[in-house]
C-alpha cells in the first residue's frame, strides 16, 4: 500500500495560510503611478494601502488576509493594468471599508501567466 507522506505538511502549510492575518510585505509603489496614469477615475490611494500580499499560488496575489475576506469582500469591479515585465493584471477593486464608494483592493491576478502556454504545451 502506497501512502502519501506530504499530506500532513500540505494540510499544515494550508492551516496556517488560512489563519495568517500577517502576510508578507508588498511594496506598492511601482503600482500607484500605473493606476494613476492607466486608470485616473481609480483613487491610487487604494493600492498604496496594499502592504502586505497573501501569497497562494503564482497567479493570483490577494491583499486581504484570508480569515477577513468574507467580511470585507464586498465587490466593485474589476481593473486592467498594463505592467512591464508582469504583463496584463486584472485588479479585483473593492467597496472600501466605510462602504460603497470607498475603494480597497481585494488581490491582483496575474493575467499574463494564466493565458501563457505551459511549457508541456509548446
Amino acid at each position: 500500500m502506497h501512502t502519501h507522506h506530504a499530506y500532513p505538511h500540505d494540510h499544515l502549510a494550508r492551516f496556517r495560510r488560512s489563519t495568517d492575518t500577517t502576510g508578507e510585505p508588498f511594496h506598492p509603489t511601482p503600482f500607484v503611478p500605473l493606476l494613476r496614469a492607466q486608470c485616473p477615475a481609480h483613487p491610487a490611494l487604494a493600492f498604496a494601502r496594499c502592504t502586505a500580499a497573501w501569497h497562494t499560488d503564482a497567479l493570483y496575489i490577494p491583499f486581504i488576509a484570508s480569515p477577513h475576506r468574507a467580511a470585507r469582500w464586498q465587490f466593485a469591479g474589476a481593473v486592467l493594468l498594463h505592467h512591464t515585465p508582469l504583463g496584463t493584471l486584472v485588479v479585483d477593486a473593492l467597496h472600501g471599508p466605510e462602504g460603497p464608494g470607498g475603494s480597497a483592493i481585494g488581490g491582483s491576478e496575474l493575467l499574463g501567466r494564466v493565458m501563457a502556454p505551459h511549457a508541456s504545451d509548446r
